[in-house]
């Protein structure tokens, strides 16, 4: 909640930008997640992409995004984890095969204590905060965010960052 507040009151910034190597951060948060009940593929031609970024935050961010694929997907489905980049910024997608989001719902998805609502994750807990702090986060490292879902066939959520130059 206090990121919540720092975002409303405009104080929320990002802290200690260094240049750090997306793909063992990557790596680093999927290690987090080897003992779920989901194979879990990282997919990226690179060993090295270095950004200008605080550290932490995009660990936050990565760990929203794998951590909901993980919740909204049954067991045993695969998460990709796609790591690419072109002359000017890297884009990280996860990509779940779970229920999906509806178009509808996909316009509010990055807003305050917004939920997605059907059947299927009506047991799931969480408070609606987690995608607007990462997208607040993304957004506040110069990077976009966005996704791409249909109901019943999965969704693949991408946020890029520019590269250190």
């Amino acid at each position: 909640m206090v990121d919540i507040t720092r975002i409303r009151s405009e104080q929320f910034e990002i802290k200690h930008k260094e240049n750090v190597n997306i793909i063992q951060l990557v790596q680093h948060v999927l290690e987090q997640y080897i003992d779920s009940k989901h194979e879990i593929n990282l997919i990226t031609r690179d060993d090295e992409i270095i950004v200008n970024s605080d550290e932490g935050r995009i660990e936050q961010v990565l760990n929203n995004l794998v951590g909901n694929a993980v919740k909204y997907s049954p067991a045993g489905k695969p998460i990709e984890v796609r790591v690419e980049r072109d002359k000017h910024e890297v884009t990280i997608a996860v990509r779940d095969e779970g229920v999906g989001i509806s178009e509808e719902q996909q316009r509010h998805i990055f807003e305050r204590f917004y939920r997605v609502h059907n059947d299927a994750n009506a047991a799931i807990e969480g408070l609606g905060l987690g995608l607007y702090i990462a997208h607040e986060i993304v957004v506040r490292h110069g990077g976009r965010m966005w996704l791409e879902s249909k109901p019943g066939k999965g969704s693949a959520f991408y946020f890029s960052l520019p590269l250190s130059m």
